[in-house]
């Protein structure tokens, strides 16, 4: 009867562990199953054989894409509505995450740094602090070709392309994104800056308070004039630009250039020179308050170009004709 009672009580303290065991087992695989679909979560655009996009970091070393996680997983998602079978080469900074085709990827890193340098030089130009200039990262498309920007614009923004259209910026709140062609040859070295010239455009409608549509000859003119700020003086394509520049300055003056009456295949160099001598030139401290005009006013209406500059204290006429004689030297 001992025996019997010692088997038992065996039988039953093995029959109480195999419980125990299946019950931890239980929860080890919950576990696993919530592990894995946070890591799902997290995960940043994995094609069918699991594989994670080609990403970069500061360092330049590739990474498997998981930072930022939604705000990547939603950027690759918006690359892949414009190339649905191909992975990006992502290149993610601090501020930003720049996204490129494969065909010429091999730059990202690179721009997404020199975007870096025209997102400070904007926020020191325009009196921008960190919150105010984005919540999240900013995402930046390079498309290899126009009809990548094309189908980028139909299907991500929801609109018609342009005529010439090289670029696209929504600065609005969570949006924070961009796109826009890689550099031609005829802008040479210049090109390289499209990332950062884009950004730089973008803040200026953060700037702005993105409550209404701020001219395109500000915020792209804004973008590439942080290009002749930081690109070396004596780079051959920004002399040739210039240069450019100052045969059109007989044509046209400072007032005509900001109010879209100049226009021709360098028109985006003419604005770009007309804003640097605004947020550069003799009147740079009222620049701030110059871009802040363009914010609805305290009835709720748009201001009038006049408007604007009569808000932030530029003299017409000294802008008018300082350009004039600023791009011929």
């Amino acid at each position: 009867m001992e025996i019997r009672g010692i088997l038992f009580r065996a039988t039953l303290l093995g029959l109480i562990l195999a419980f125990f065991a299946l019950g931890s087992g239980g929860i080890i695989a919950q576990d696993k199953k919530k592990s894995d679909a946070v890591d799902a979560k997290g995960a940043v655009s994995k094609n069918s054989n699991g594989k994670s996009s080609n990403s970069k970091t500061d360092d330049g070393k590739a990474s498997d894409a998981k930072s930022s996680d939604g705000r990547m997983i939603e950027l690759v998602g918006l690359f892949k509505l414009v190339l649905s079978a191909e992975e990006p080469v992502v290149a993610e900074t601090k501020n930003l995450i720049v996204l490129t085709p494969k065909s010429i990827g091999k730059r990202a890193q690179e721009w997404a740094k020199l975007a870096e340098k025209h997102r400070d030089l904007a926020l020191k130009t325009l009196d921008l602090d960190d919150e105010e200039a984005q919540e999240a990262k900013v995402g930046i498309f390079i498309w290899a070709n126009a009809d990548q920007l094309k189908t980028y614009i139909r299907r991500v923004e929801k609109r018609s392309p342009e005529k010439d259209e090289v670029a696209v910026v929504n600065p609005d709140d969570w949006v924070l994104r961009a796109a826009g062609l890689v550099g031609n040859s005829k802008e040479g070295t210049l090109g390289e800056h499209r990332a950062g010239e884009m950004v730089a455009a973008m803040m200026i409608g953060r700037k702005a308070k993105r409550t209404n549509k701020v001219p395109e000859w500000l915020t792209m003119g804004f973008g590439r004039a942080t290009t002749w700020k930081l690109a070396t003086p004596s780079l051959r394509p920004l002399l040739d630009e210039k240069r450019r520049v100052a045969a059109y300055s007989k044509k046209w003056n400072g007032w005509q250039v900001i109010c879209g009456e100049a226009s021709g295949p360098d028109s985006l160099a003419l604005q770009a020179s007309a804003v640097y001598y605004l947020a550069f030139g003799p009147s740079a401290s009222k620049f701030t308050k110059f871009v802040e005009g363009f914010q609805l006013d305290d009835n709720n209406n748009t201001r009038s170009l006049d408007q604007v500059i009569e808000y932030s204290g530029i003299e017409r006429e000294a802008f008018s004709s300082g350009w004039q004689k600023w791009v011929v030297r």
